[in-house]
């Protein structure tokens, strides 16, 4: 006969009784308890009820303690409910000690995440029952649910200025000394000139705009090994994100196959390689397996889903390198509502919390405008971003491509792409020159 195991639901009511009891001693343990506190948080309903109360007195700059705080309670027709004025009293003579108010807000913080999971699973047990939702939507939902529970705790993120202030100073001050400092929140792509002019930093939203065949695919991929090549020679195996949504994983490979070894994928696909070739066809695969990127080539993804993924990834690592969505105007829209410019709005608003959130950079691309071909001059322009100002607007720089020999068969230029910054936070714009093999899917520098 198996043992019964009577199940207790995760609660600690003493728990909860001493945050109450510092919360009512003290203004600050108040505040402190705030980043933590939630309409779930505690278990006990009469407990909510007297926080809500104390909350209350606070807010109006009135005094808190077991005597104001039982008028309150009276006021509001509920001081027996929840024990009575010797309940309250009890509250605040046997708290243990107010400096150990963090241990209670995470143990009560704890108990009432379990609480909140327990609930989701009998959410997610009945609808997977029901069979009314299609299951990758009920997949999604679900995953939604469990990582909501883990962002009820504010983040109190506000320090005093002149901690920042100090730290920089000094960075400066040692830089005009002379001391060559590495900037470690700087993300490096391996290409000289490139690195030279733009800036990017690993909570940067970067938007990489052109108009079709000009390379920007193939220039998002090299930055993409670039920037894990820079990261291994400092011994980091920071993972790579590459979220498209037009081009399959074997198509995202091929390319990268024929940039690492040199060998062209017709070459590939019709067997021509001889065995000098296949050789470093091999080694570009073997470099390949050794570089952390993930790939995902669902082309239904909406922003949020990317970052809930990145989320996963971020939790299991650390630290990501580099997320590139290809591209950014394909991404789903969640709310079918909301017209063109809306949904493009809210995508760029999401990508700039991607950066933010999981300090980052964001590389996005970006379809540009049918204006561009309308002109005499065909370099993009910041106006050319397609169907909504709040890419321009979130953006920390804006990248474009521009091909003359695409628009002028009498071009001087050939194999030569502009790289244009047009815009940049953190530095300069300007426009450098780079070689462009579209054949090899490779960009690389120009030797001047």
């Amino acid at each position: 006969m198996s043992e019964v195991v009577i199940k207790t639901t995760p609660a600690d009511a003493n728990i909860e009784r001493a945050i109450l009891g510092c919360c009512i001693l003290s203004k600050e343990s108040y505040f402190k308890a705030l980043e933590f506190i939630h309409d779930s948080y505690f278990y006990v309903p009469s407990h909510q009820q007297i926080f809500e109360a104390v909350k209350n007195l606070y807010e109006s700059n009135q005094p808190v303690d077991y005597m104001t705080l039982s008028i309150e309670l009276e006021k509001r027709g509920i001081l027996e409910i929840v024990g009575g004025f010797l309940y309250l009293s009890d509250i605040v003579s046997s708290l243990p000690s107010l400096a150990h108010l963090e241990s209670y807000l995470n143990l009560g913080f704890e108990y009432s995440q379990r609480r909140d999971l327990i609930k989701l699973g009998s959410k997610i047990i009945d609808d997977a029952y029901s069979r009314e939702k299609e299951f990758d939507r009920l997949i999604d939902e679900a995953e939604k649910l469990i990582l909501a529970v883990n962002q009820k705790k504010a983040i109190n993120n506000l320090t005093h200025i002149q901690e920042t202030a100090n730290k920089r100073f000094d960075r400066y001050s040692r830089i005009k000394d002379g001391e060559k400092l590495e900037d470690d929140e700087k993300v490096l792509t391996g290409y000289i000139a490139l690195d030279g002019i733009l800036k990017i930093y690993n909570n940067d939203f970067v938007i990489i705009g052109a108009r079709p065949a000009q390379g920007n695919t193939t220039l998002a991929f090299n930055v993409a090994i670039g920037i894990c090549r820079q990261n291994q020679l400092k011994n980091e195996s920071k993972p790579v994100l590459i979220f498209s949504l037009e081009m399959s994983k074997d198509e995202i490979v091929d390319k990268m196959i024929s940039m690492l070894s040199g060998i062209s994928k017709y070459k590939l696909d019709e067997g021509l390689t001889n065995d000098q070739e296949w050789d470093r066809v091999q080694d570009a695969v073997i470099a390949l397996n050794k570089t952390p990127i993930y790939v995902d080539d669902l082309a239904s993804s909406t922003a949020n889903q990317m970052l809930a993924s990145a989320r996963r990834v971020k939790a299991q690592h650390k630290e990501i390198g580099a997320i590139i969505i290809d591209y950014l105007q394909l991404a789903e829209s969640e709310v079918n509502e909301l017209n063109r410019v809306q949904e493009i709005s809210k995508i760029s608003r999401t990508c700039k919390k991607m950066a933010m959130e999981l300090k980052t950079p964001v590389i996005a691309l970006s379809q540009l405008s049918r204006k561009v071909e309308e002109r005499q001059n065909k370099r993009p322009q910041l106006s050319d971003l397609r169907e909504s100002g709040s890419l321009e607007q979130d953006a920390n720089s804006v990248v474009f491509i521009y091909r003359d020999e695409y628009y002028n068969s009498d071009s001087t230029k050939t194999r030569i792409a502009e790289i244009i910054i047009a815009k940049q936070r953190r530095g300069p714009t300007g426009t450098i020159e780079m070689y462009f093999d579209g054949e090899l899917s490779r960009f690389t520098s120009l030797e001047k």
